[in-house]
């Protein structure tokens, strides 16, 4: 074990060749540091307010699910017991690849007479720095948009977020509706 002397000893030594931060008596030097007028001579100019964001325009939503289901298949959604006939990753995609990419894999599914997919796009979840809520991430954020886009609309039955052992809320069930 050391003792306070040791240790007392051994700061010193460490800090022998160290040079003061300080310049003058007691006063910090500061970098660019620019003099503050007095209260009376200080020119107060009025803050500009930033438009608000603009909210993107929600399309028509789906119905939900358990209203265009009958009340099994309902309930194994719900449980996650559905039968996944293909999943779609969209982890690590840019918006750009992202959305064409499902889109692609809507047809496919529909093509191929799948009936139930998996669309994974992580939680994405992030702490917002300035106001310190939570948001979701771009891709999970868009799915609904993409999904109710005409082009999708018409392939899909309906779409709600996945069960635990699935993913969560960082995928999601896709019903895909039969070619006629």
């Amino acid at each position: 074990m050391s003792s306070k002397r040791d240790d007392h000893d051994l700061f010193h030594r460490t800090l022998a060749d160290a040079k003061p931060l300080r310049r003058g008596p007691g006063r910090v030097a500061k970098p660019n540091a620019m003099p503050i007028k007095p209260a009376a001579e200080r020119k107060v100019l009025p803050l500009a307010k930033a438009p608000p964001p603009q909210p993107r325009a929600t399309p028509a939503t789906l119905p939900a699910l358990e209203t265009a289901l009958d009340r099994r298949t309902a309930e194994k959604l719900k449980r996650g017991q559905v039968e996944i006939d293909a999943k779609l990753d969209l982890h690590g995609m840019i918006l750009r690849e992202a959305e064409p990419a499902l889109t692609r894999f809507l047809a496919q599914a529909q093509e191929r007479g799948w009936r139930a997919v998996l669309v994974v796009t992580g939680k994405g979840t992030k702490i917002d720095a300035e106001t310190g809520r939570i948001k979701d991430g771009a891709i999970r954020r868009e799915l609904a948009h993409w999904l109710e886009a005409a082009k999708n609309r018409a392939r899909i039955i309906g779409y709600r977020s996945a069960h635990a052992r699935h993913g969560g809320g960082g995928a999601f069930y896709v019903l895909i509706k039969r070619v006629r």
